[in-house]
């Protein structure tokens, strides 16, 4: 199935690299894919801009530019600009994130706010994580740019994005109308629009079941599932795990 792929999609953290620092044969492996096809980064971890990550991969020997990146942050401004155009976003993000959407078009605020949008930034307060709170009890609508529950490190995992949205739902009692990342759909249109393949022709490469393998499954694409980050182990029955998963994930979907 390889041999017919024209664009190779490569999850980054816990797939090439685990804190910044490149998995033994990454780099290698991203040039003979490259000999073969284009080769676009696809992260549900927005804390750095397009920008950063290519630089950042540049610096573990992988050499990549603006264009080969697409974030989940990136999914989420698509998104608003297609869905909600002109409305004022309050986002809690890192300083980088912001800069994005502030480029990408998306008006700003810090006070009443349109639309929250909530995302990993591990510099978060707990004055920022009440004030998110406070906005969705007032009946603010709720984004989360991606779902995942923890994010992979060199030693060991961190809690990400759905570890916060499980706080947020305990304290108001209400969840994000929608998800912009892996495996949801804001994040499989902005893929298509950026390949321009049959999905027959793209591979995604991950470590996650839930995320990784469901955005292939869910988009028709070639599955490759590795073990350096989320998933240390296949499961004895790796489709029955993910036909659970998918159905678990399609009740987020509008």
């Amino acid at each position: 199935m390889l041999s017919n792929i024209k664009c190779f999609l490569l999850d980054m953290d816990g797939t090439i690299h685990l804190s910044g620092t490149a998995l033994p044969g990454a780099p290698e492996a991203v040039a003979r894919m490259r000999r073969q096809a284009k080769v676009i980064f696809v992260t549900n971890n927005p804390t750095l801009s397009r920008s950063g990550y290519a630089e950042k991969l540049c610096a573990m020997g992988i050499e990549s530019a603006d264009e080969d990146i697409y974030t989940a942050g990136n999914a989420t401004i698509d998104y608003l600009r297609g869905y909600h155009s002109g409305k004022s976003v309050c986002l809690f993000g890192t300083e980088a994130l912001k800069r994005e959407f502030i480029q990408g078009g998306i008006r700003l605020t810090d006070t009443a706010p349109d639309i929250v949008v909530f995302t990993f930034n591990t510099e978060l307060t707990y004055k920022e994580i009440a004030k998110v709170c406070d906005f969705v009890r007032e009946g603010v609508p709720l984004i989360a740019t991606h779902p995942d529950d923890n994010c992979p490190t060199s030693t060991g995992c961190i809690p990400d994005v759905g570890s916060f949205l499980a706080l947020i739902e305990k304290s108001t009692g209400k969840t994000p109308f929608i998800i912009c990342g892996k495996p949801f759909w804001p994040m499989g249109d902005g893929i298509k629009k950026l390949t321009g393949c049959r999905s027959c022709e793209v591979a995604m490469i991950g470590d996650r079941m839930s995320t990784d393998m469901a955005f292939a499954e869910r988009n028709g694409f070639v599955s490759v599932l590795v073990l350096t980050g989320a998933t240390k182990a296949v499961p004895p029955d790796c489709s029955a795990r993910l036909n659970v998963i998918l159905k678990s994930v399609a009740l987020w979907d509008l």
